[in-house]
C-alpha cells in the first residue's frame, strides 16, 4: 500500500512539473509588460488574480493565462 501511495504521490508532482511550473524568461517578462502598458491593467492585478506577489513567482502555466487574458482586453484609452 505504500508503494502504491508514493506512486500516486510522484505522479501528483510529475504532472505539476509537466504543466510549466518552470519560472518564465527574461522575453515572456517583457512581452507581459508590454501587454500591461498596452491595455493599461496593472501588475498587481494580474499577480492577485494568481494568488502571487512577484513576477519571479510566475509559472510558464500562469504567464500563459495572464498573457492570453491580456491579448482579449482593449487597448488603453490614448
Amino acid at each position: 500500500m505504500d508503494n502504491k501511495e508514493a506512486g500516486i504521490n510522484s505522479g501528483i508532482r510529475s504532472t505539476s512539473t509537466d504543466t510549466g511550473t518552470g519560472i518564465i524568461t527574461d522575453i515572456q517578462r517583457r512581452a507581459l509588460e508590454k501587454e500591461l502598458q498596452r491595455t493599461g491593467v496593472l501588475l498587481e492585478t494580474v499577480l492577485g488574480r494568481y494568488s502571487i506577489y512577484t513576477m519571479d513567482e510566475m509559472t510558464e502555466e500562469i504567464y500563459t493565462k495572464a498573457l492570453n487574458g491580456l491579448k482579449r482586453t482593449k487597448s488603453k484609452a490614448a
